[in-house]
């Protein structure tokens, strides 16, 4: 069961269970099929009290829930402090580094450099000189004919979006 059983029953985790008891039988009243014409909510009051109201079940449900509880909590923080990481660790290298990427990414990443991270069109919209620049320079080489597709569309006004070069990704990508 996915749902938290102390929020079911709206208990603290650390109720005794009287309270929880009491909590069950308020709740059971207030949902009752015969009350609500419902019998949903019945059954997920019931299936929690089913498991907190027996002590071996409860402490086996509370170790469950402390496990998956750590681990949310570990992916939570890995997935926010992974961001700032790379992001630290990218402008640590390179004092002149643009940032993170703005946002709505589309072609390659660029791997190096100032704009490190960010995808050519992303680059495009902000520095389109700055790519210029990169199609001249041996490293850039390779970037050359996505860069002038999508330099193209920016000096004509237009957004670069995918739809509009797939083929020209399809060979690059089919290219690496």
């Amino acid at each position: 069961m996915s749902d938290d059983l102390y929020k079911i029953l709206e208990v603290d985790p650390q109720a005794e269970p009287d309270v929880i008891q009491s909590a069950y039988r308020a709740l059971a009243r207030r949902v009752h099929p015969d009350v609500t014409g419902e019998d949903d909510d019945m059954k997920l009051l019931n299936q929690a009290w089913e498991v907190l109201k027996d002590p071996a079940r409860r402490a086996m449900y509370d170790h469950q829930r402390e496990g998956d509880l750590v681990q949310a909590a570990k992916r939570e923080h890995v997935e926010s402090a992974g961001v700032h990481a790379i992001t630290r660790d990218l402008n640590s290298r390179d004092p002149n580094w643009a940032g993170p990427p703005p946002g709505n990414a589309y072609g390659t990443i660029v791997p190096f450099g100032r704009y490190k991270g960010w995808s050519v069109a992303e680059i495009a919209r902000f520095d389109p000189d700055w790519l210029d620049w990169l199609t001249r320079v041996p490293s850039g080489r390779r970037f050359k004919a996505e860069i002038e597709t999508i330099l193209a569309d920016v000096r004509e006004g237009r957004d670069p979006a995918p739809f509009r070069h797939k083929d020209l990704f399809a060979a690059a990508e089919s290219a690496r």
